[in-house]
């Protein structure tokens, strides 16, 4: 009987950690998984990667700022591989993913956000 106390305060105490760490890692697989594919840049990459060129047309057009500086930055060091331009976006879902699950658990409870952030992994919008 002792130990069956044990092992349910061990499992309260450390089920949340390793839902929150699969959670991550979900999200990480979701974000980054085949980003080559498909192959070739689409227009939407392609006009975002042209209007970074310089720092003029980041000031001119200021919107995505902090995705066009990374590109400028990538355009610095001739980085033309398809994973690493798209790893941009994905990095920045994952910041969003991020700052999403501590919004709303600042607002509503923990397991309520783990499950906003699994429906918004989930969302093809997101995805996409």
């Amino acid at each position: 009987m002792k130990l069956s106390k044990q092992v349910r305060k061990w499992y309260a105490m450390y089920a949340v950690i390793f839902g929150y760490i699969a959670l991550i890692v979900g999200a990480l697989l979701l974000l980054f998984f085949q980003l080559n594919n498909p192959k070739g840049l689409s227009y939407d990459e392609l006009n975002a990667i042209n209007s970074a060129h310089s720092v003029r047309q980041i000031i001119d057009n200021p919107i995505n700022v902090p995705f066009k500086l990374l590109h400028l930055v990538l355009n610095a060091f001739n980085v033309t591989d398809l994973y690493r331009l798209r790893a941009i976006s994905a990095l920045f879902g994952l910041v969003t993913v991020t700052l999403l699950y501590f919004l709303i658990r600042s607002i509503l409870s923990a397991k309520t956000a783990a499950l906003a952030i699994l429906l918004a992994l989930c969302s093809s919008w997101f995805l996409q």
